[in-house]
């Protein structure tokens, strides 16, 4: 890359002693008049070319509007509905008796069974 490099600075300096290319230096002495007519081409292009730019592009605007719409909504009304709970319970109903069989009042299984009936004559 470094010769490649030198290659080309070479052929540049060659280019530049060259004596046929034409001196900037004296084209611009030629006359004020036509400088100045050249400067004033190249200014009014550039702006044409800037003004057909400008007119090119899209031109967007923001509008911001406020539209106030009413819309009619049917209002919800809630009503309170009673619902039948049922709930299921297990109860004890103790039923009344006198018997001592069903009743264990510390009297020992087998005396329970020779105890008198109530109800026998």
């Amino acid at each position: 890359m470094v010769a490649f490099t030198g290659v080309i600075l070479a052929m540049a300096s060659n280019v530049i002693r060259d004596p046929r290319l034409p001196d900037h230096k004296r084209l611009d002495q030629r006359g004020p008049l036509r400088e100045i007519i050249s400067k004033t081409f190249r200014s009014t292009r550039r702006w044409v070319a800037h003004r057909r730019r400008l007119d090119r592009k899209p031109i967007i605007k923001e509008r911001v509007r406020e539209v106030i719409k009413e819309v009619p909504v049917e209002r919800v009304v809630r009503h309170e509905v009673p619902i039948e709970i049922l709930k299921k319970e297990i109860v004890h109903v103790p039923l009344y008796t006198n018997d001592p069989k069903l009743l264990k009042t510390g009297v020992e299984a087998n005396n329970i069974d020779n105890l008198p009936d109530d109800d026998a004559p």
